[in-house]
């Protein structure tokens, strides 16, 4: 009896273990009052697919964290795919924003998990979900909460949040993998930018045409875009950071390194740009590092309102907040995410042994057997 119990404890463990798990960050945003960090983290499987990196049962959890102390507040929304999902390309992508906060009353916006509709109003009573003419992947919010843009496979939507309705909508091109465009607003909310395969483009919202053309080296892989106070471009390519004036003429080059990800200052030349390794704080005018922060695998980086804290979630799924006044880590955290157990063959393995013990514990109980 005894063997047969300590065989179900060793399946249980070997279910545990079954295949890599794998974490992320996958965005971050500062609540209006900065006092609560909306977090989406992914987490997935390996697929044990021979030869081949693919992902199984991918989830998406989306939950505030506690600006203060790093505490969790609660889990806002969910999703999961389950089975092998093959490369996942569309779920898991360093820059991708599926999910964003409105600045103004922190109502939460997010895309079909791996591209979809877009609903907004999440954790309210009645969220809305709006239907687009492609499948969002890459999601952006204006300054002042008044639109959100949704881009996906060569289509650009963007959605006036007073009225629900579609304020502008456009055929873009857009890279195949990532199958959307990174984009930002200005700062008055008259003009978006977006960024893919067919080059840099800024949209008037008010007339939905093209005004300008930003210029994007086709050699160069573009990691991330942020608009400045004053409206310049920031374009992290792979091998440097680029800044633009609203007419496409590049004003400087801001560093030859490159980075993943970057975000932009509300109130400030300030930029944060993540190398994976370390984030860097820049003055945007002339490049100059003000600080660098050590804190390896970063995939996302969010920017308080008030330039006080910065905020990184790395590929281990970790949120990680720093004081930019007394420059110092406050505190280190992990979001809630969702990992499951891959049921299918060890399962069976379980029913098996429980038989086993059961015809067992039945001849040692019964002599006669």
């Amino acid at each position: 009896m005894g063997t047969a119990l300590f065989a179900i404890f060793l399946v249980f463990t070997q279910t545990e273990g079954c295949g890599t798990r794998y974490s992320t960050i996958e965005t971050l945003s500062f609540s209006s009052d900065d006092s609560q960090i909306l977090v989406t983290k992914l987490t997935a499987r390996d697929a044990r697919t021979p030869m081949k990196r693919y992902k199984s049962n991918l989830a998406r959890t989306v939950s505030w964290v506690d600006t203060s102390t790093g505490a969790g507040r609660g889990t806002v929304h969910q999703d999961f795919k389950p089975g092998n999902s093959g490369p996942a390309f569309r779920h898991w992508w360093v820059g991708r924003t599926s999910v964003v906060c409105n600045p103004k009353d922190d109502r939460i916006a997010f895309s079909g998990f791996g591209g979809g509709d877009l609903t907004y109003g999440v954790a309210q009573t009645t969220p809305t979900t709006i239907p687009l003419a492609q499948p969002a992947a890459n999601l952006t919010v204006s300054k002042s909460g008044r639109f959100v843009a949704a881009s996906g496979a060569y289509h650009l939507t963007v959605v006036d949040t007073s009225t629900l309705k579609p304020a502008m909508q456009k055929q873009i091109g857009d890279s195949p993998f990532l199958g959307a465009s990174w984009m930002s607003f200005n700062s008055n909310d008259t003009l978006l930018i977006t960024v893919g395969d067919a080059g840099g483009q800024v949209w008037d919202l008010a007339t939905g045409t093209q005004t300008a053309m930003l210029p994007i080296d086709s050699e160069s892989l573009v990691r991330s875009i942020a608009v400045m106070p004053d409206d310049s471009v920031v374009i992290c390519f792979d091998s440097s950071t680029k800044r633009y004036d609203l007419t496409g003429s590049l004003l400087n080059t801001i560093n030859e390194t490159g980075g993943y990800v970057c975000a932009a200052s509300r109130i400030s030349n300030m930029l944060a740009i993540s190398d994976g390794e370390t984030v860097r704080l820049c003055d945007v005018t002339d490049g100059t590092i003000t600080r660098t922060l050590s804190t390896s695998g970063v995939m996302s980086v969010a920017v308080s309102s008030d330039d006080k804290y910065l905020a990184t979630g790395d590929y281990d799924g970790n949120v990680v907040l720093f004081d930019l006044l007394a420059g110092n880590r406050q505190w280190a955290s992990t979001p809630p995410g969702r990992h499951r157990w891959p049921w299918t063959i060890p399962a069976t393995i379980l029913g098996i042994w429980c038989w086993i013990a059961y015809r067992l514990s039945n001849c040692w109980g019964d002599p006669s057997s």
